[in-house]
């Protein structure tokens, strides 16, 4: 992929082959989505860093933030990889042994909480692009640049490794005065064993060697790159500032770089050196060194070696190698199926260019191993494979994240034109094709892109069946732009988790969502986005019915709280529709389980007042019938011992008529009646008051 897929910043990626679920961990998380900035650190590291903010980076493969040690306040730069991905161990132990005056510092590395993590040296210095970007920079400052970068580039080819990604915003300034430059971003780095091998591996094309077109790199490819810094730091400017990949890519099959506005003879001879075409000529360590010396060692001559074959002409144009054939073909997409549907180019590759390999490589795909392949299906296969190092090329456009991201945006405006390329482009896996050509960020975004197209799809079917409306899964045209453009443009996903963030209230009550709201997939924004409409409606119904279902529980407890207190069963069935506001099933709740609830509770309360009904009034009956008693007793009583003076015989009458004759004293007799008659009204007015309680009890104030 072009530039814009790196990540430029002091750390870059390392990544063993892509994982299979075309997950990433996102930014934040609503469980991973909706509460937006709320990153935490690694639990491995939360215990000796502090997070202070993210940087102003984003890539695809790893989010970038500045933290701070807890004990010393020393910050560092935090990479986060992706879920799935993680740094290459062979790279990391390499770049440990280096030394750290010429290369960023690893301060530690490994895995937490199913993430990996780098932590590396911060340069608060910003990096050298923030030199450069002020326009040409003076000789002296820039003599200061280039042995540095010269020391530092010897010291990791010393140690076998090639950087391959070069540039200004890959080198950190770790001290203005004296300069102390130190090499970072060893996303692509290759680790070599001889002068020059091929590799498969993606690299920044702006400043790429003309050989890593054809995907061979070795040491002299970072002397390139260092001669374009140099350039640019001279000029002000890149050589290829404005340029497309694929224009970038023609430019170094076809000429070399002009240095005109380099007037000064000394930095002329430099720039000639470090940028000859042919590796094996380029200035190195040596010839940079006797440079920098005061000497000007010799330049080759800088000539295109074409073969003695017959060149092969498209469009009136010549083709000496397989890779100007392949940007010829793709910059001429119908004239070369063309020439691939009637078969012109096998006779130039097998007779002239005597390229056996190439020759069968397009007898195979003419003949096809599952289905008969289109004339465009070979022509992107051929090119591709012929053009190995070459930035991905599709019907006359480079499939660089720009382009990709300019089509997404015009499909999903409503371009039917648009939308229908990147539908073409998906169903017959062009990406793919350049992955498996050796292009690694097409093949991690080609797979990335179909996992998450399939999980979209699924989870849009499930989702929609669920709910009764099968109408809502959409034609895959209308989205696989938005997936593609979530993928490649942070500004996109940003836009989509601000869009979602608008109803994450309502969408977060709706369980039917729940699932897709935990999954760590940028994908399931669009999930959830597509089901605005659904997730506002019934999560205001479920926050409607969470609000009426606690009312309910309350009213319970508070009419109710004998049978709560005694009956643990009725507690259980309360704390389990609680559960419900939290777990966002309110609304099934107060249609179902709280009436049912409440229908056992009111018939077990009436059930609890008709038994205390019956107990109260055994006890007022008891109550008033002993009032009674002692009242008719007490009547009894002073009548019997009226009359007991006419009738003797028993002790009333003796009491009765010893009263009467006065022989108790009449003192007596008054404090007899009185105690009598008191006690008796007290005894019936308690019972009274007894009895008004339990009525109280049983019937209320009323």
């Amino acid at each position: 992929m072009s530039e814009p897929t790196r990540i430029d910043s002091v750390v870059g990626t390392r990544l063993d082959s892509p994982t299979g679920d075309g997950k990433t961990r996102l930014d934040s998380s609503m469980e991973g989505i909706l509460h937006v900035g709320q990153i935490s650190l690694p639990s491995s590291l939360s215990a000796a860093y502090r997070m202070v903010e993210p940087m102003p980076t984003h890539g695809a493969e790893a989010d970038l933030f500045i933290i701070e040690s807890i004990e010393a306040t020393q910050r560092f730069v935090l990479k986060l990889y992706r879920r799935g991905l993680k740094p290459k161990r062979e790279v990391i132990e390499i770049l440990q042994t280096c030394s750290h005056e010429h290369v960023v510092e690893l301060v530690t590395w490994g895995e937490s909480d199913g993430l990996w993590y780098e932590v590396l040296e911060y340069g608060k210095h910003g990096t050298l692009r923030d030199m450069l970007r002020h326009g040409p920079v003076s000789s002296e400052l820039l003599t200061s640049v280039l042995r540095e970068l010269l020391v530092a580039i010897e010291h990791i080819h010393s140690r076998n490794i090639i950087h391959r990604d070069l540039k200004p915003e890959n080198i950190l300034i770790r001290k203005i005065e004296p300069l102390d430059l130190i090499l970072a971003d060893f996303g692509i780095a290759s680790l070599s064993d001889a002068t020059q091998h091929f590799t498969t591996k993606s690299r920044t094309i702006k400043y790429g060697a003309p050989e890593a077109a054809a995907g061979a790199v070795g040491d002299a490819s970072d002397y390139w790159s260092l001669g374009l810094i140099i350039l640019e730091g001279l000029s002000g400017k890149h050589p290829f500032d404005g340029l497309s990949d694929l224009s970038i890519a023609v430019q170094l099959a076809t000429r070399g770089i002009d240095l005109a506005e380099v007037t000064d003879l000394r930095w002329q001879r430099l720039c000639k050196g470090l940028l000859t075409r042919d590796p094996k000529k380029r200035w190195a360590c040596q010839q940079v060194s006797d440079w920098l010396n005061g000497g000007m060692p010799d330049v080759a001559v800088d000539e295109l070696e074409r073969p003695s074959q017959r060149p092969y002409k498209i469009s009136g144009r010549e083709c000496w190698t397989v890779t100007e054939l392949a940007l010829e073909f793709g910059r001429n997409w119908s004239e070369g199926e063309k020439h691939i549907a009637r078969d012109l180019v096998l006779p130039w590759l097998r007779d002239e260019l005597r390229d056996q390999d190439a020759a069968n490589y397009l007898i195979d795909i003419s003949v096809g191993a599952n289905r008969p392949l289109t004339a465009e299906d070979r022509l992107v296969r051929l090119i591709a494979n012929l053009g190995k190092g070459l930035p991905p090329i599709w019907r006359g456009f480079s499939l660089d994240q720009e382009t990709l991201i300019s089509l997404c945006r015009d499909a999903l405006q409503g371009n039917s034109e648009k939308g229908g390329l990147i539908e073409i482009l998906f169903e017959r896996e062009v990406l793919n094709v350049w992955g498996e050509a050796g292009n690694e960020d097409c093949a991690q975004l080609s797979q990335r892109w179909k996992s998450s197209a399939k999980y979209f799809a699924s989870r849009v079917k499930e989702i929609s069946e669920g709910l009764g409306m099968p109408q809502k899964v959409p034609d895959q045209r209308a989205y696989l732009p938005g997936i593609l453009l979530l993928i490649l443009s942070h500004e996109f996903r940003e836009a989509t988790k601000s869009e979602v963030l608008e109803f994450s209230e309502q969408a977060s009550r709706c369980p039917w969502l729940a699932k897709t709201i935990r999954e760590e997939s940028f994908t399931s924004l669009l999930v959830i986005r597509l089901f605005r409409e659904e997730a506002v409606r019934l999560g205001n119904e479920e926050i409607e019915a969470a609000s009426e279902l606690q009312v309910g529980l309350n009213r319970l407890e508070h009419e109710y709280p004998h049978l709560l207190n005694s009956d643990r069963p009725f507690q259980r069935e309360i704390w389990h529709l609680r559960n419900a506001v939290s777990e966002n099933w309110a609304k099934e709740a107060i249609a179902k389980d709280f009436p049912e609830l409440e229908r056992k509770m009111f018939e077990e309360a009436r059930s609890s007042t008709v038994k205390e009904s019956f107990r109260l009034l055994r006890r007022r009956l008891v109550v008033e019938i002993f009032a009674d008693g002692i009242l008719m007793a007490s009547i009894f009583l002073a009548i019997r011992m009226w009359m007991g003076i006419v009738i003797s015989g028993d002790g009333f009458g003796n009491i009765a008529a010893h009263l009467d004759d006065g022989s108790f004293g009449s003192k007596v007799v008054v404090i007899y009646y009185f105690v009598l008659i008191s006690l008796t009204a007290i005894a019936w007015f308690g019972l009274k008051f007894v009895s008004r309680l339990l009525a109280k009890s049983l019937f209320g104030d009323n």
